[in-house]
């Protein structure tokens, strides 16, 4: 165990990379994300220079030209060679454009009360407005400089014949910044800006994301397209596209995290890669479109080659979101289990290790791990693929696990139900066949009930006209125990049940952040309450009862609720994307949460202390660390690892 005085730091981001910049000469290179942070990475080295904590999610960065300032949309204005802060101002919001000569910001802005939007032109070194032009009730979603600076362009969504109808256009608005005059055009598809000088006049290009279409923004008229519409190259999960400044060549994102380059000129595609998992989030080249970044959902973000598709350096990065977890009945081990299909054993007392291998059933059988949406889907596995002694019929998946692993419920692609009794070998189809939708569906531990909440309201026993049931079915019998109401439709679309571990009261949780605990055997409503959150993601109670923790998918924490008189609630707080599980330790000492920035977290429940971090790094690597600065992982982890020491960032290892 080696022990530092400084801040222990995690080498990138630890969530959503949702927005680049690159500074003039192509050498630094700013991100954004979801995390709550922005970053300044050199490009040579691939090393962190600053890390900036913000007070929000960061949706849009700018790196001044001259690589000396920093802007988020949250207002903070940052000095590049001190790491200091210059200004705030609420007013910046996203998207940002940086004029091509690095003096001027264009953002919009909401003021206090005001009904509607207006875009700001700022002196980026003063702060001050040198122009303000009204706007809409709607953020544009792209803004940009003509390539000479002399043109704003900006993009919002309109309905139809202003009708909500669903049917959305497309309204691009061009601001001559001299005169004040604008122009407006109408686009049946979204549209994105790139400043881009391709000679003949045209300074402003509207492009579709998936390359097949652009514009001249100036005038409306239709350029030749780069990607045929009948490529058999072209995708149809097209994330984001970016134009090269030079306007030489064009790159597009894909849902499924692949890049493709085509050169505008041939057009011809050059190179395509598979850059992230997940959704590319982000698209950056360099001024001279020698080179481009890319970022993802996986919080990584990497460099290349923009001509040849030569991969550099890739910036942070870590391992696979964690989807579920569980303590081990001896309260010594953490079991998570991760969307890339492993199942990662954390030894919580010292030496601490970490052991990866894939995933097994036996497993599973210890605690029910299947807790979220998420993990329902991506257990969609065949049991007989997983263990060929289970003999469970051809075409059945795995959706819940009883705790001791000796009831399983099975899902068909109709979304209808079965329970598989492991030891008698028994198939028990729920009568009526109620297809679930929302949730992930919940066994309780003495393996007596089945809770599912399903879209088809003529099976209620309230009738058609209720507001939508959670059905408890007899395990026994597979048939309806009894009817439990929920007022919102909606609230399936998170995992949000949860047993008691006497199987007593079951855990709703609803997606207006609503909680009801209900009394299982007499079906009453026992207690009601709304948290301060947008919505349920996960729960879990303490082996007592005395406490439930809810986790949500939108703010990163996780509150302990005391169920009885005394005592007060607890705020967890240190992940930084969506919680995905809980779990208590058998004696309720800890309590571990995971969530989608691939960290596992033991906190000391009573003080909410964080105790541990456990994180998966690319590949093998991994690393445990504690918020006093002592850490272990596998060989060579200081290579992740930084000290922070005020503004200044210090490697652990020796740069190469």
């Amino acid at each position: 165990m080696n022990t530092t005085t400084s801040e222990l730091i995690v080498v990138g981001h630890g969530s959503v990379v949702s927005a680049l910049a690159f500074s003039a000469d192509g050498k630094t290179l700013v991100s954004g994300s979801h995390d709550q942070t922005a970053i300044l990475w050199d490009v040579e080295t691939g090393r962190m220079r600053r890390l900036w904590q913000m007070p929000d999610f960061v949706s849009g960065v700018v790196l001044s030209p001259d690589g000396a300032t920093v802007v988020t949309d949250v207002g903070n204005v940052w000095d590049v060679p001190t790491g200091r802060l210059l200004r705030k101002s609420r007013r910046y919001l996203a998207p940002l454009a940086c004029s091509p000569d690095g003096r001027t910001l264009a953002c919009p802005t909401l003021p206090p009360n005001a009904e509607a939007f207006s875009l700001l032109i700022i002196d980026l070194r003063t702060g001050r407005t040198r122009h303000r032009f009204p706007w809409s009730e709607d953020a544009p979603t792209s803004l940009a400089f003509s390539s000479d600076g002399a043109l704003l362009g900006a993009v919002r969504y309109e309905d139809e014949d202003g009708q909500d109808t669903g049917n959305c256009l497309h309204r691009l608005t061009t601001i001559d910044l001299q005169t004040g005059e604008t122009r407006t055009a109408i686009y049946p598809i979204p549209v994105y800006l790139f400043g881009v000088n391709l000679g003949r006049g045209i300074r402003l290009v509207a492009a579709s994301v998936d390359g097949t279409q652009f514009w001249n923004a100036e005038t409306g008229e239709a350029l030749p397209a780069v990607v045929a519409p009948d490529s058999h190259l072209r995708s149809r999960d097209e994330r984001c596209v970016c134009l090269s400044p030079n306007g030489r060549l064009l790159a597009i994102g894909t849902r499924g995290g692949r890049v493709r380059v085509w050169n505008i000129a041939s057009p011809e595609l050059l190179w395509e890669a598979q850059a992230h998992r997940g959704w590319v989030s982000e698209i950056a080249m360099t001024p001279d479109g020698s080179a481009l970044a890319t970022a993802g959902y996986d919080g990584a973000i990497r460099l290349w080659d923009a001509w040849s598709g030569t991969p550099g350096p890739t910036l942070g990065g870590r391992g696979a979101a964690v989807e579920a977890v569980a303590f081990d009945p001896d309260g010594q081990r953490i079991t998570a289990i991760s969307a890339d299909h492993t199942a990662r054993l954390w030894r919580i007392a010292p030496p601490a290790c970490e052991r990866r291998e894939s995933v097994r059933p036996d497993v599973f059988a210890r605690k029910a791990l299947f807790q979220s949406d998420t993990a329902r889907n991506l257990w969609r596995i065949p049991m007989g693929a997983l263990s060929p002694d289970t003999d469970v019929p051809e075409g059945f998946q795995i959706v819940a696990l009883s705790p001791d692993g000796s009831l399983i419920a099975l899902g068909q692609e109709d979304g209808c139900l079965s329970l598989w009794n492991r030891k008698l070998r028994r198939l028990q189809p729920l009568l009526p066949t109620v297809p679930y939708s929302w949730g992930a569906p919940r066994l309780s531990p003495d393996n007596r009930f089945l809770a599912i909440g399903a879209e088809d309201k003529r099976f209620s026993a309230m009738g058609p006209d209720s507001e939508g049931t959670i059905h408890l079915f007899d395990t026994s019998t597979g048939e309806i125990r009894k009817d439990l109401p929920h007022r919102d439709r909606y609230f399936m679309e998170t995992e949000a049940f949860a047993f008691s571990p006497d199987s007593r009261l079951l855990a709703v949780g609803y997606y207006g952040s609503e909680i009801t605990l209900w009394n299982v055997q007499s079906g009453r409503c026992k207690r009601q309450w709304r948290e301060r959150m947008d919505s349920v993601g996960t729960m879990a109670f303490s082996p007592d009862a005395a406490v439930l923790a809810v986790g949500t998918d939108y703010d990163e924490k996780v509150r302990l609720k005391k169920l009885k008189r005394g005592g007060r609630n607890v705020t967890l707080i240190g992940h930084t994307d969506a919680i995905r599980s809980v779990d208590f330790s058998p004696d309720g000492a800890w309590i571990a949460t995971a969530a989608q920035d691939a960290t596992v977290r033991l906190w000391d429940p009573n003080s909410g202390t964080l105790l541990a971090t456990f994180l998966a790094l690319p590949g093998e690597a991994w690393v445990a660390y504690t918020p006093q600065g002592d850490y272990t992982g596998s060989p060579g982890v200081e290579r992740y690892l930084l000290r922070r020491t005020g503004a200044d960032l210090i490697p652990l290892t020796p740069a190469p």
